[in-house]
């Protein structure tokens, strides 16, 4: 046996490192600063590293596999879109002007063949089905379901309008660059209809297989419609189509939408069951890229500024100084190490105080060591040109989202090729870029069709 483990250990010591046992070496030995700068800025030492193995379809072969979570951390997004000025005045810009001239909708088709079910965009000039041998008239839709129609997009749900959902649809896109509309049956006066209600972006996860496209694991529509709200789903590897486990009589289907509650996966939909729509997908990836992932180094930065600003005009000083007291015991020094990680957590900027302990008794410099030493903590250069940073970092926002300076105030109209709402330079009145809106539009609207 001896043998075999000198054997096993020869060629474990030999065999390369994996790109998961490179990555936590790595993460132990680098610097702490370091690795919260690259968490900030979406960035892994693993995807650094590592390397996507080659395949003849581009990411075919993936590490996907069931519930994947969003590339993004949707809280920290929300709490960003929700309290900083300068990102809450971009989602809210594009959000009205994208939605300001509210929505028209159309019929699919302009006639359609009740024989064959072939779909027109234009009536036939001889009045006859085109299709082969069939000898259908087509006809226009029917004037009493498009009624219906109508009054099923003034109020998809009972409690929000199409315009509602349309305007949280928009908002999403540009936090999350992801949003979802759930699709429900639901039955009033005998008749059974269906309703559109928005999901909240922060708990949904989308279910994959092991080569990532859309579904994965099998649910029980029935038994999910009838289990008490906020209670797990039950998850199968069946396949799609068998009867359910339980015995109730259902069907399972595979779910490509989940709603989480923690770690517990608490809805489960298919993927007609769901409108999910996104902007920057990169290659068969799923979800989204938000643009606030992009900037959230700049927009951190940002806040640090408007604190400092802040905190000097409230105390009437500079921030962030040092203060060496002298001649207090060094027992004390663990205990204002703890009171400054406080008083940081309730404001970034605090002071901090250093006990420095007094020399022994007769020492010729004893004299020297009594009293209070402050140290400037953020240089005059940097407190000087905070503003001209801030703005600089305000006009990186500005831009990622595809507005322009001069609707906040920054620069004069005209520059950059905007304008003040004359049409002379491409811009509109709102600042807002057409191609901002007309993206943003018209992936809305392809979703929702």
């Amino acid at each position: 046996m001896g043998l075999f483990v000198r054997a096993r250990d020869y060629f474990l010591a030999k065999a390369p490192l994996s790109d998961s046992e490179t990555a936590l070496v790595l993460n132990s030995r680098i610097n702490p600063y370091a690795r919260h700068f690259l968490q900030l800025a979406g960035i892994g030492l693993g995807d650094l590293i590592s390397k996507d193995a080659r395949s003849i379809v581009p990411e075919a072969i993936t590490s996907y596999g069931n519930l994947q979570e969003p590339p993004y951390d949707p809280y920290m997004l929300q709490l960003i879109a929700d309290r900083h000025w300068a990102v809450r005045l971009c989602v809210e810009k594009i959000t009205r002007e994208s939605t300001r001239k509210g929505f028209r909708w159309s019929p699919h088709y302009e006639s359609k063949c009740p024989v064959c079910e072939t779909e027109y965009d234009y009536k036939p000039i001889n009045g006859l089905c085109t299709t082969g041998s069939c000898i259908g008239i087509p006809e226009p839709p029917n004037g009493d379901e498009l009624n219906r129609v109508k009054e099923w997009i003034d109020r998809p749900n009972p409690t929000l309008t199409m315009q509602d959902i349309l305007k949280r649809a928009v908002r999403d896109i540009q936090v999350f660059d992801d949003f979802y509309v759930s699709i429900s049956k639901s039955t009033f006066s005998g008749i059974e209809t269906i309703e559109l209600w928005p999901e909240d972006a922060r708990f949904m996860a989308i279910e994959t297989d092991m080569n990532g496209r859309l579904g994965g694991r099998t649910f029980c529509p029935r038994c999910e419609e009838r289990k008490k709200p906020q209670t797990e789903t039950k998850l199968y590897n069946d396949p799609e189509g068998k009867p359910c486990p339980t015995g109730c009589g259902g069907k399972l289907v595979k779910m490509a939408y989940a709603q989480r509650l923690g770690k517990l996966i608490v809805t489960a939909w298919s993927k007609d069951e769901m409108i999910h729509g996104n902007l920057h997908a990169i290659g068969s990836r799923l979800y989204g890229t938000p643009k606030l992932w992009a900037i959230q180094t700049q927009i951190m930065t940002m806040q640090l500024i408007d604190t400092f600003q802040k905190d000097a005009f409230d105390k009437g000083k500079t921030p962030k100084n040092i203060f060496l007291v002298k001649g207090i015991e060094y027992e004390a020094m663990n205990r204002i190490k703890v009171q400054h990680e406080e008083a940081k957590l309730q404001n970034p900027m605090a002071d901090m105080w250093i006990p420095v302990p007094p020399l022994p008794m007769g020492s010729p410099s004893a004299g020297g060591q009594v009293g209070i030493e402050k140290i400037v903590g953020i240089d005059s250069p940097l407190i000087a040109n905070s503003i001209m940073y801030s703005e600089f970092y305000l006009k990186a926002i500005l831009y990622s989202f595809g507005l322009s300076p001069a609707s906040v105030g920054l620069e004069t109209p005209g520059k950059l090729g905007m304008t003040g709402g004359d049409g002379g330079g491409g811009g509109t009145q709102s600042g807002v870029t057409p191609e901002t809106i007309n993206e943003v539009q018209i992936q809305v609207s392809e979703t929702f069709s």
